[in-house]
């Protein structure tokens, strides 16, 4: 989100009418680059270990056991986001939330999630008879508890956040993920089928909670402000809408695929989906979780939001369009090598499925900008439309294949991008040509890469497998580097440059940065 200084430009003195604004970039610049090194830290480093559970606990449990949880996932993904109700996202804009406002938005999310644990418990019997899976009754029951915990942890988060103490949050997502891992594994291996996947994530959850309450000063006091629950109610209505809307767009196409297509359809469908969320959420991940609190603080800044946002559009799909590519290329290998030789039949659903992934690493900022800017009404437009094209892509699909189901969902992301860069122009002022143009010299960086890996993999044909994957994941990787070397020289070489300043900060020397998009930055 930052980018190096120009030695050229001519030093913001006291009487320059750019200094404050030179002033904030260089404090939120400098501290959004250190909170992006450690959300690095937090997003790899937890994915990693998740993979290693993930593949550990796929050889120790039957496939039908991660179908209970899938099936449960999909109604407690729902009643999490009534847990928290978009609060954390007002906490995060808001501009000085005192100790009332604070207490407010924690004491009415844990009477919420006491409600919807109580809830829970009732009407998981109901569920169960409508997936006719009586396990989920108690699985549901216990993974219920985790309202409680994750409406706890939702200031204390936001907190952190809103002040760019991203080590604090890394270092709780690194331990609370291995110790839930470490419980899961070992319980799979004594034999527990489902209830350790349930325990993993229970312990995960308390541990988290745990560490943040140690890594922060914040006790509600026994206050409940009416004034500030009102302005929570408002900003967290568009905020919960666009929730309720993009789990409806993660959930509806399972729902129909598993009711139209079976299970074991919807087992290849959710492992296609799995990898491309696991390699967008590392890749994305990593600057999402600090764009909106950068944004926030640039809201009434319009020209340094587009700049910040041009910036941060560069980086994510230089970093992002290599790994969606090379999943296409080598998903062949990929799948198999991972996940077991049982789940060939996704290699095609994943490899369409890239493709998509691509728009999903740089549409996290879209919806950042129009949160800080306070208009979440836009995109609760956007996901609405997003849900009725996912709903529409799979019905119409699963009539024929599960393969239509993922390319109709491939044509709904591209076709709903212009809706999307409607409301950018709207808010921010943005120039759409300029904005498009980011995309254009990674991308074209990536056919060489391609090719590369193309190439590997015919030569190295009858070797193995493992063997295939790493050198023909390493060729694209050098060759794509080498390619936008020479295709975007300025931006490699400024990017690199960023690189070592904020390496140099954190070892405290060096001053910090200013956000801003050098030429390289805006194509």
């Amino acid at each position: 989100m930052t980018a190096p200084s120009d030695p050229s430009a001519p030093e913001a003195g006291p009487a320059s009418p750019e200094a404050p604004a030179t002033g904030r970039a260089h404090g939120v610049g400098a501290r959004a680059m250190r909170g992006a090194l450690w959300s690095v830290l937090e997003k790899w480093g937890s994915r990693l270990t998740q993979l290693l559970v993930f593949v550990l606990l796929g050889r120790l449990l039957d496939p039908t056991v991660f179908g209970v949880i899938a099936l449960a996932s999909v109604v407690l993904d729902l009643v999490r986001i009534l847990v928290d109700q978009g609060f954390s996202q007002a906490i995060v804009v808001e501009k000085e939330p005192d100790r009332a406002f604070l207490s407010t938005a924690f004491w009415v999310g844990l009477a919420t999630s006491a409600a919807l644990t109580a809830a829970m418990f009732f009407t998981a019997p109901l569920v169960a008879d409508f997936y006719d899976e009586p396990q989920l009754v108690g699985v549901l029951r216990w993974l219920s508890l985790g309202f409680v915990l994750q409406a706890a942890s939702s200031v204390p988060t936001a907190l952190l956040s809103r002040e760019f103490r991203f080590r604090e949050l890394a270092q709780r997502r690194l331990v609370s993920v291995f110790l839930g891992g470490l419980a899961g594994v070992v319980l799979a291996a004594c034999g527990a089928g489902v209830w350790s996947l349930v325990t993993q994530t229970l312990v995960t959850t308390g541990s988290a909670v745990a560490i943040l309450y140690a890594a922060t000063r914040f006790r509600p006091s026994l206050t409940f402000a009416r004034g500030h629950w009102r302005r929570l109610v408002r900003f967290s209505g568009g905020v919960l809408g666009v929730d309720l809307m993009t789990w409806l767009v993660n959930n509806v196409d399972k729902l129909i695929v598993g009711a139209v297509l079976g299970t074991k359809a919807l087992g290849y469908y959710y492992i296609a989906w799995r990898i491309l969320m696991l390699v967008t959420e590392v890749m994305t991940g990593v600057m999402s979780a600090v764009a909106l609190p950068v944004f926030s603080r640039m809201s009434d800044d319009r020209e340094l939001t587009v700049r910040a946002l041009f910036r941060a559009t560069k980086l994510s799909v230089s970093l992002a369009a290599p790994i969606f590519i090379a999943v296409l290329v080598l998903a062949p290998d990929l799948v198999p090598v991972v996940f077991g030789s049982q789940w060939r039949d996704a290699v095609p659903l994943t490899q369409v499925l890239s493709v998509v992934g691509l728009v999903y690493s740089v549409t996290f900022f879209d919806r950042s900008v129009l949160y800080a800017a306070g208009r979440p009404g836009l995109e609760l437009i956007v996901s609405a439309a997003t849900a009725a094209g996912t709903a529409a892509a799979a019905f119409v699909g699963s009539q024929w294949s599960l393969m239509l189901v993922c390319v109709l969902l491939a044509v709904r992301s591209y076709g709903l991008w212009p809706l999307r860069l409607t409301f950018l122009h709207k808010v921010t002022g943005l120039s759409v040509a300029r904005y498009l143009l980011q995309w254009v010299r990674p991308v074209l960086a990536t056919a060489p890469a391609a090719g590369a890996g193309l190439a590997v993999r015919a030569l190295l044909d009858d070797t193995y497998p493992v063997l295939r994957l790493v050198l023909a994941g390493t060729a694209m990787g050098a060759v794509f580097l080498l390619a936008l070397l020479v295709i975007d020289r300025r931006f490699v070489r400024e990017t690199a440059s960023m690189l070592r300043s904020a390496g140099r900060r954190r070892g405290g020397g060096g001053a910090p940065a200013p956000v801003t998009a050098p030429a390289g930055a805006e194509g």
